[in-house]
């Protein structure tokens, strides 16, 4: 909030690379707390980047869409923002820490919100049922019900 907004946009790509880089970097140095290697550990300190590379991201995304020139109707475009999110989401995926990648997951309703196709959010929706599906059900009646559908 104290930052002037200008700077603040002149500069989300550093912060997004920035950001990236301690995502990369924790894979190597971090400090492995309950099965994840997510943190930083300095001395009595503990910091968790992800918790960064949310925001970061977040404005690096704002940034390309506020372009206008950016239509997320082209798939140039979508792939573009699809690599916004997925980026720091696969490298907290390696860590493994699914509660911080899952966010990024969310922010797909941002982007139905700015113009992407519907059928991108149907496709969200169906890959939810058919988590949640592979939970409750069989694995043999998931694969028949499915082959069924398909034919």
């Amino acid at each position: 909030m104290l930052l002037p907004t200008k700077w603040l946009t002149g500069f989300t790509g550093q912060i997004y690379l920035g950001s990236l880089l301690s995502l990369i970097l924790v894979l190597f140095i971090g400090k492995e707390i309950g099965g994840a290697r997510s943190w930083f550990s300095l001395g009595s300190f503990s910091l968790q980047p992800s918790e960064f590379a949310k925001p970061a991201s977040l404005l690096f995304l704002a940034s390309f869409l506020s372009v206008p020139q950016v239509n997320l109707k082209d798939f140039k475009d979508q792939a573009i923002a699809f690599g916004i999110l997925f980026l720091p989401m696969l490298f907290i995926l390696l860590q493994p820490d699914a509660g911080s990648a899952i966010v990024y997951a969310s922010l797909l309703v941002v982007l139905y919100r700015e113009q992407l196709p519907s059928w991108y959010l149907l496709v969200l929706i169906l890959a939810g049922c058919l988590f949640i599906a592979v939970l409750l059900f069989p694995l043999t009646w998931i694969i028949f019900t499915l082959l069924s559908l398909s034919l």
